[in-house]
């Protein structure tokens, strides 16, 4: 959820990068495909193939 969402719905733990603050991410490498994914702080996935270039 981004910030202004997050600020509408009274979110204040949530809507960016921040200590103290929850955040799911994913990483993406440059051919847009999914690197890691982060859940809760806790990384839940990690593609180790390499990606065409």
């Amino acid at each position: 959820m981004s910030s202004n969402p997050a600020k509408y719905l009274g979110l204040a733990d949530r809507g960016s990068l921040a200590l103290q603050k929850m955040a799911d991410v994913v990483v993406l490498d440059h051919a847009l495909q999914i690197r890691e994914v982060w859940v809760g702080g806790r990384k839940t996935f990690e593609n180790t193939q390499k990606s065409a270039p």
